[in-house]
């Protein structure tokens, strides 16, 4: 099917930057995408709709003349992740301590470890940097204060001080490995932090009324809801809120779907303790409305590539029933050259990135193609 007009939704993953930040890269890795073919793209400046949703509009131009116009709105919900960061290395150290307790004391990290250990390599090397620093500021500043031969006030004061080094070690290997980040997204996710905020229910209230309002609009031929990372929680909770909310989504004009990238769904599920996303989970994969493909990467670390999310609940008796999502590979070493598919391997950060990036190749995966093409997403991702 052509798509003449789309309107995609999209939930970045677990990150404070806004609505600005994801228009200037949509903008400048479209045109670098776009600029290996024929085909022309156009995205114009970006508007406030409200205080949670941001838009632009798309123009595709195809080499055989085909045109598609995309509205993309940025539903946004970095005020909600703000509330939750942790801003220092006390707060870090309170956060990896309730994390990983609750991953080993629930039976989630070897669980996890059976089913995709490569992720949970991912998720397990900020707490052995956590631990590591600590050790070393423990072991420096007991060693003054034991074995130096200072005056005691002298050694307390250097002793405290050669304790607190660690952590602005801690700080500057961050800004390599962003093992910060990892911490702070595993109490978010993992912890349902996101869940217990405020802010979390009203704003789900809110998009879930512009989603349907999209859809009865019949201006559009199809209707995206795209999530990132830990935005694939909040496009799985949407889409169901909607679905509660409006039980006709997905039967009008529009074809409806949900396109999550690079998430952990799968691992967020497997805990026992967060029965309002295994709910919001199982609404979303038993209906038929509404499609939903789940594009991960083997070699992205943080998601879970290939691993049906509800396989992940034990006490779910429907996993032989036919439910979503679609699973389908995101093959990154198809869409680079050697050499530079070696290169973003050597940045995980950007690696877990490329799924709305541009890639060096017109490969198999193209998330401009996806967002803003004439093709609609069934015949980019047919049914099996």
């Amino acid at each position: 099917m052509k798509v003449s007009k789309r309107a995609v939704c999209y939930f970045c993953g677990f990150d404070p930057r806004g609505a600005r930040f994801y228009h200037a890269m949509y903008r400048s890795e479209g045109k670098k995408q776009l600029d290996l073919t024929d085909n022309t793209i156009k995205v114009s400046k970006r508007t406030k709709k409200s205080d949670h949703i941001n838009q632009w509009k798309i123009e595709w131009t195809a080499a055989s003349g085909d045109k598609c116009e995309t509205d993309y709105h940025v539903f946004s919900y970095d005020d909600i992740i703000k509330n939750n960061w942790a801003k220092n290395e006390w707060d870090i150290l309170k956060d990896t301590w309730t994390g990983y307790y609750e991953l080993l004391r629930t039976g989630l990290f070897w669980k996890g470890w059976k089913v995709n250990w490569p992720t949970m390599v991912a998720a397990s090397y900020p707490l052995f940097i956590i631990v590591a620093t600590l050790l070393l500021g423990v072991g420096a500043a007991a060693s003054i204060l034991f074995f130096s031969e200072w005056h005691l006030s002298i050694r307390i004061l250097v002793a405290a001080l050669v304790f607190c080094a660690p952590l602005y070690i801690g700080r500057l290997i961050d800004q390599k490995w962003n093992h910060y980040w990892v911490i702070r997204s595993i109490t978010f996710g993992g912890l349902q932090k996101y869940r217990k905020d405020s802010n979390f229910t009203p704003r789900m209230q809110e998009l879930s009324k512009e989603l349907t309002r999209l859809d009865e609009s019949a201006e559009y031929d199809e209707i995206l809801l795209i999530g990132h990372s830990f935005g694939t929680v909040m496009g799985t909770e949407l889409i169901s809120q909607t679905l509660n909310d409006d039980p006709d989504l997905g039967t009008r004009k529009a074809n409806v779907s949900l396109v999550t990238l690079g998430g952990s769904l799968p691992f967020i599920a497997s805990h026992p303790g967060n029965t309002g996303f295994r709910n919001a989970l199982k609404n979303v994969s038993l209906q038929k409305q509404v499609d939903w493909i789940d594009i991960a990467a083997r070699v992205d670390g943080p998601s879970f590539s290939m691993i049906d999310p509800m396989s992940m609940i034990d006490d779910w008796p429907g996993l032989k029933e036919d439910h979503l999502p679609r699973l389908f590979p995101a093959r990154f070493f198809k869409c680079f050259s050697e050499e530079g598919y070696r290169n973003i391997k050597k940045n995980r950060f950007q690696l877990h990135f490329q799924y709305i990036l541009s890639t060096e190749l017109d490969g198999e995966y193209n998330f401009f193609k996806l967002t803003a093409g004439t093709q609609c997403l069934k015949d980019l991702y047919p049914e099996n």
